[in-house]
């Protein structure tokens, strides 16, 4: 009689996906995931996965002393962990290279056996790192549900944290979960890979991929050091665009945060800050641990370590103290007039300069103006990038008029702005240095003050949009 054939059989678990399982070099999400990275990056990383205590989960293909070297393959096979290690920290950046060869030579040549979802993790969390303004990142603030918001806020224990927040997932999806402390971010990263399958063998991962691939979905969240902040992040196949199904992803997992981090006795929540950016220096200089969290705009005077004594002495900011940046960049008119004529051929959707006209006084008194109201906020090279700014005006016309008493109007019209932009307050001080917008009456907001993306102005002032 024959043997019978042995079958596998899958049993669904509430276990996370382990780090040891391999997607194939060839999927689009592994291709994908490594060209996104620059090619000393990926040399680095490649590296790294070499380290003697990561062989469990990063091991490269190594060729036994029985084996053959397959006919088809595109690279020669590696004799030992050395080798390997040697080619990505030596060889390969002593010399001239691309991008392309590099990728081509993990998944074709050293890794050709697949990509395990630790090395995965490892990659996108390294891109995050390295392209800082490739996510969109939404601050939340961790607080109390009692009375006292702001008082006893827990200790982060990340292998803790993680244990419950497992427990917390487990029953919408498998994951797979790497925490991490890069040097590069003061604090800890956690990344999770969702997968729609009951099941966490390598045959279900690799059907996940292969068969959803709007399915499979990277959640980062950052827990900067020393602050009641945290910052989430939902990416998604392709463009990084946001559906229906990665918002209501988004949803369990922010939801699941404080439930992972609360205790008997101790329950916490997650509230909106009402900021959103693609910057994460923007956000750790707004919902970070240093005290520029609410000097924003004009008020960055006060935090500037270059200014010493008593921030209340404001006779030491008078406007003869006012650095103005780009100073030699203040041309006069004939020179100006010198450089655009000296132009080769004009950029398309070119306009007149708005400055052509003013004397070099005036551009240096409008340029004192902007930064009186904006300090050192809104340079293009702060770092504190806002690409978009939205708000809801509810002022009605009767106060726009002045008019007082019972009979006036308070019709209220439905007015929202929207500003977009790579660094939107960097173009307004820009619009106030060029006289376009009144930089002495502008309202306060204007000059992102308020550390928002998203507001409501009324009588005046903007109120944070919860």
């Amino acid at each position: 009689m024959a043997p019978r054939s042995r079958r596998r059989v899958a049993v669904p678990t509430v276990r996370p996906l382990p780090d040891s399982l391999r997607l194939s070099s060839t999927s689009s999400v592994v291709v994908r995931t490594l060209s996104k990275l620059s090619r000393p990056s990926l040399l680095s990383l490649a590296a790294s996965w070499c380290a003697r205590d990561l062989q469990q989960s990063c091991a490269p293909f190594i060729l036994a002393e029985d084996e053959d070297e397959p006919a088809d393959a595109a690279y020669d096979a590696a004799t030992s962990l050395a080798q390997v290690e040697g080619l990505y920290s030596e060889e390969l950046p002593a010399r001239k290279g691309t991008k392309r060869e590099v990728v081509d030579r993990i998944l074709a040549g050293d890794w050709r056996h697949g990509i395990s979802l630790y090395q995965l993790a490892m990659a996108e969390t390294q891109h995050i790192l390295e392209q800082p303004s490739s996510h969109r990142w939404t601050a939340f603030k961790l607080q109390r549900h009692d009375e006292e918001p702001d008082s006893n806020l827990p200790c982060f224990h990340p292998q803790s944290f993680l244990r419950n927040l497992q427990q917390e997932i487990a029953p919408l999806a498998k994951a797979h979960y790497m925490l991490s402390t890069p040097s590069s971010f003061p604090g800890t990263v956690l990344r999770i890979y969702l997968h729609d399958t009951p099941y966490n063998t390598q045959s279900a991962l690799r059907s996940s991929v292969k068969h959803g691939g709007s399915v499979n979905k990277s959640i980062f969240v950052l827990f900067p050091t020393g602050t009641p902040y945290v910052y989430v992040s939902l990416s998604s196949g392709g463009a990084n665009a946001v559906d229906t199904d990665s918002k209501s992803l988004q949803k369990f997992v922010v939801e699941a945060i404080p439930k992972a981090i609360s205790s008997p006795g101790s329950r916490y929540k997650l509230i909106s800050t009402a900021l959103t950016a693609r910057s994460l220096t923007a956000l750790l200089a707004h919902r970070g641990a240093e005290r520029t969290n609410a000097a924003a705009g004009g008020w960055t005077i006060f935090a500037d370590e270059k200014k010493d004594g008593n921030a209340l002495d404001y006779s030491k900011f008078e406007e003869g103290s006012l650095s103005l940046p780009n100073d030699e960049e203040d041309l006069s008119i004939d020179e100006k007039d010198v450089v655009r004529r000296n132009l080769k051929r004009s950029m398309p959707f070119s306009h007149a300069d708005p400055t052509s006209s003013l004397s070099t006084p005036e551009i240096k008194r409008l340029k004192l103006v902007a930064a009186g109201r904006f300090g050192s906020y809104g340079l293009p090279e702060d770092g504190k990038n806002f690409n978009r700014f939205d708000l809801r005006m509810t002022d009605s016309f009767s106060r726009a008029l002045g008019e007082e008493g019972e009979d006036r109007d308070d019709f209220t019209p439905n007015i929202r702005l929207s500003f977009q932009g790579s660094h939107v307050f960097a173009g307004i001080r820009k619009l106030v240095e060029s006289g376009i917008i009144d930089g002495e009456s502008m309202a306060g907001w204007m000059t992102g003050e308020a550390g928002v993306s998203v507001g409501t102005v009324k009588n005046g002032r903007i109120e944070a949009k919860s």
